[in-house]
Order: C-alpha cells, then sequence, then structure tokens
C-alpha cells in the first residue's frame, strides 16, 4: 500500500520501451526525453512514482477496501483517508483499458459512498501519467469498436462529491489529459508533459477537451495544442494555469501528501459545499454566482464549537 516515505514509492517493472497506437501516441509524442532505465522493482531513491512493490502501508478503520476495487491496470490504494488510483500498464505508457476506465469509474463512486474517504489521488506509474486510451482495444483490432468502448470515467471524476487531485508524473495525452482536466486541481512533475492528439489521428474528442481544455489555458492555446498535437512541458503548463504546481520528480509524492494532509484536516461538509458552488458558478454570470453562495449561506448550520476548535488548531499550528 502507498506509505509515506522520504524515498518516494517504488516503481512497478517498467522499460522505455515506446508508445504504440495503443496510447493515442502519435510520431513525435512519445516520452518526452523519460529515461524509464532504472525503473526496477522495489524501492525507488529518487526516480518516481509506480504501483509495485509499494510496501504494506495500512488500512484505516472504516476505510474501502480497496484491494477489492483493484483490476488489470489500476491498482488502488486506501491509505489515512486518501484513495490512490494509479494507472498501472507501464509498458505502454499506462494506456486506459476498457477495463481500467470501468474500475475508475468504480472507484470514484465507492470513495464517494464512504464518509471516511477524504480525497481521490490518481497518478500514473512511471514514466507516464498516462497516453490516453488504448485505442488497438478501442478500435477493436479493425473488427470494430467492442461493447464499452465509449466509457467515460472523465465525467464520474467531475461529478464526484469528493476532492480529485490529479498527481502528473509524466507525459499526459489526449484522452488522458481530458481525465486530468476533469479533476479539482493538478500539481506535476517536471517530467510532465500535455498534448491533445485527437485532431492529428483523425478523431474528435469525447470526453470533455473542447470544453476543458479552453477554460484552463485560453481558447487560443487550446485552439493551437488541439489542432497541432504540440505537447507542452511542465513549465508551460504551469505557466498557463493548466497545471496548480510543478515540483521536482522525487518531491511529487510528499507534495502530494502535504496537499492531502491540509484537505483532510478540513471539514468535510463544507469541502463539499465548496465544490458544488465552484462547479455551480463557474461559466454562470457574476451575479449568478454571488447568488448561489448567498443561498448556500442562509442554508449553512454551523456548529461554533466545531468552528472554534478548527480556528485555534490552525492558528496553533501557525
Amino acid at each position: 500500500m502507498i506509505e509515506r516515505s522520504d524515498e518516494g514509492l517504488g516503481a512497478a517493472g517498467s522499460d522505455a520501451e515506446g508508445l504504440n497506437a495503443a496510447g493515442l501516441g502519435v510520431e513525435g509524442l512519445d516520452a518526452s526525453g523519460l529515461d524509464a532505465s532504472g525503473l526496477g522493482a522495489g524501492r525507488l531513491d529518487a526516480s518516481g512514482l509506480g504501483a509495485g512493490g509499494l510496501g504494506a502501508g495500512r488500512l484505516d478503520a472504516g476505510g474501502l477496501n480497496a484491494e477489492e476495487l483493484s483490476t488489470e491496470g489500476l491498482d488502488c490504494r486506501w491509505v489515512d483517508g486518501v484513495l490512490w488510483l494509479t494507472l498501472d500498464r507501464p509498458r505502454v505508457r499506462n494506456a486506459m483499458t476498457i477495463t481500467m476506465r470501468r474500475g475508475l469509474i468504480a472507484a470514484m463512486r465507492a470513495a464517494d459512498s464512504d464518509a471516511a474517504t477524504r480525497l481521490v489521488v490518481l497518478t500514473g506509474t512511471d514514466p507516464a501519467f498516462s497516453a490516453g486510451i488504448d485505442l488497438k482495444e478501442a478500435l477493436g483490432n479493425g473488427a470494430g469498436s467492442p461493447r464499452g468502448a465509449r466509457t467515460d470515467p472523465a465525467a464520474v471524476v467531475r461529478a464526484a462529491r469528493t476532492p480529485v487531485l490529479g498527481v502528473i508524473n509524466g507525459l499526459c495525452y489526449t484522452g488522458a489529459l481530458e481525465l486530468a482536466l476533469s479533476c479539482s486541481f493538478l500539481i506535476a512533475s517536471e517530467h510532465a508533459s500535455f498534448a491533445d492528439t485527437h485532431a492529428a489521428i483523425g478523431l474528435p474528442p469525447g470526453w470533455g477537451m473542447s470544453a476543458l481544455l479552453p477554460r484552463a489555458v485560453g481558447v487560443r492555446l487550446a485552439r493551437q495544442m488541439m489542432l497541432t498535437g504540440e505537447r507542452i512541458d511542465a513549465a508551460r503548463a504551469l505557466a498557463v494555469g493548466l497545471v496548480n504546481e510543478v515540483v521536482p520528480h522525487d518531491r511529487l509524492l510528499d507534495r502530494a501528501w502535504e496537499l492531502a494532509d491540509l484537505i483532510r484536516r478540513t471539514h468535510p461538509d463544507a469541502v463539499v459545499a465548496t465544490l458544488e458552488l465552484l462547479a455551480d458558478g463557474e461559466g454562470t454570470s457574476l451575479a449568478h454566482a454571488l447568488a448561489l453562495e448567498a443561498r448556500a449561506k442562509l442554508r449553512w448550520r454551523s456548529d461554533v464549537v466545531d468552528v472554534a476548535r478548527r480556528f485555534a488548531a490552525r492558528t496553533n499550528r501557525k
């Protein structure tokens, strides 16, 4: 299970094979120079993220049985109120199969139904976050799309009442970018890169790219990314507002835990109310967004003792 450690996460077996059609990758949009060599099993000192060899960790009372949520290509771990979802097919840059996408949907629904789960963290096994869907499977290897080919986990992530932190550890392309854009917010490794190759391979976006990307980076850059397939690196992603932070690769897990700790200390109902206000107010007029907040304030019932306790705790930490 994922555990806190100054050493980082152990990596699953991985190598530096290039991506074929199984991840919406196209020539010129591969691993952005990431070196997967040396990502052997067991512990990593300063290399990156992975689902294998993550140590025993511990399951808090009342937490999800994450082992039941894990499926082929998707590793699920529940630690200290945080559900960690790791896309885990490193040989094909974590290209998402139908089974993996269905697993993501099931895991998100389970998190939303479990009061002890305060945060979902979504990441990938090094060297990639994900190259998108498994295109070979989605096209039925030339025999037509199989049942479930249109399974869309991004919509479920956007609708979640539980916050979702996207931890982008490497390349994040096409369907994976749509999935990342659906998270509550994103932090990224210096190794991260982002691209949309839908148009490059002759497909329209289907998980929200045309709506989400312009809202994140502006319509002009969104046009450029979607029409050319060019990637942007982590520094550019930070500059244009696609990600909230860029941290050294070996610090990515530690920073994710720091953010998780802060979220776990918050009032769970206040978090849900805040996410709902942000979602309902996005894209509306200022007047309408202010009216939504005013109505939510009138409906809220505060526990003054709890508020005072939380304020004192936060003040003492400072």
